[in-house]
């Protein structure tokens, strides 16, 4: 399954997002560990940002429009969701809301695509990807989309950062050696280092507390949750079916993994232990859930 460009990734992921998860949502209490994800509902056909309760019941739309809304993630205090909008015939930009789904912000204005916006530990910065300058770099910004700051400047794609759990570092994605692979730099964009070395694509990577860096690779044919230590050794796979698996997200203290698999036939999200045992279905729907995470303790 070859991917050769920054765009037929961005483009496939949120494809499956927008036909995420027909007719899935009602109304319900929210208890214990949540997390949330874009879906398309039966209401107005096009994604939107969902919150439940981690063993799926109680499952909330937070966002009801004729836009797509998908790629949310908590902020630190688990006050704020930032998400990625998409209206039409317009392009992606960054929005954050209150975690009700109340008094949506659009952070970036621009002609530009700005997507797979991540909070840094202090809740103070917004990391994402945007292709403002002709290709694919990262860029951080305030919660209130000032400061703005070009993380990485080269001909290649860079996308999918998250902040490590001190703050001093950003993982990605970037295809500097021709295939997608998984790097890290610096907060700051200095001393960017490779992870990964090899003929496979490696995407979606996401820092742990502990560290460590859990990712997708089709490494063994399809792709696959992997899991590494945070300077590139120990690469261990965690899943190991015929389908595709994607999406994987660590809980607050790193002993969970949230993802999305299509080994029933659709996406849907699984729950495992970090260790991969103990793999479990989240939800069960006839359409597509994508895009889990967390949300903070």
């Amino acid at each position: 399954l070859a991917r050769t460009a920054m765009n037929i990734k961005h483009s496939i992921l949120l494809g499956m997002t927008v036909v995420a998860m027909a007719g899935c949502a009602g109304s319900g209490g929210l208890s214990g560990p949540i997390f949330i994800i874009g879906y398309d509902s039966d209401a107005d056909g096009d994604a939107e940002i969902v919150i439940a309760n981690s063993d799926g019941s109680g499952a909330t739309v937070l966002t009801s429009n004729s836009v797509t809304d998908s790629f949310g993630g908590f902020s630190p205090d688990s006050s704020k969701i930032v998400f990625k909008r998409f209206e039409g015939s317009a392009n992606d930009e960054i929005y954050i809301m209150n975690v009700d789904g109340t008094n949506p912000v659009n952070l970036t204005n621009n002609a530009a695509d700005d997507y797979h916006p991540a909070f840094s530990p202090d809740g103070t910065k917004i990391v994402f990807g945007s292709n403002r300058d002709g290709n694919s770099e990262i860029y951080v910004m305030n919660i209130d989309g000032t400061g703005l700051v070009n993380l990485t400047n080269n001909a290649a794609n860079d996308w999918d950062p998250t902040f490590s759990s001190d703050g001093t570092k950003i993982v990605f994605d970037s295809e500097r050696q021709g295939d997608s692979e998984i790097f890290v730099m610096n907060a700051d964009g200095t001393n960017v280092t490779q992870l990964t070395f090899n003929d496979s694509e490696e995407y979606e990577s996401f820092y742990g507390s502990d560290g460590r860096i859990v990712f997708e690779s089709d490494m063994s044919g399809n792709f696959e949750i992997y899991i590494m230590n945070g300077d590139g050794t120990g690469i261990t796979k965690l899943t190991n079916t015929t389908a595709d698996e994607s999406d994987a997200a660590f809980n607050t203290d790193a002993s969970k993994i949230m993802f999305s698999s299509m080994r029933n036939g659709n996406w849907e999200v699984y729950e495992m232990n970090a260790d991969g045992t103990g793999q479990r279905r989240v939800t069960n729907q006839s359409s597509d859930e994508l895009h889990p995470h967390f949300m903070p303790k």
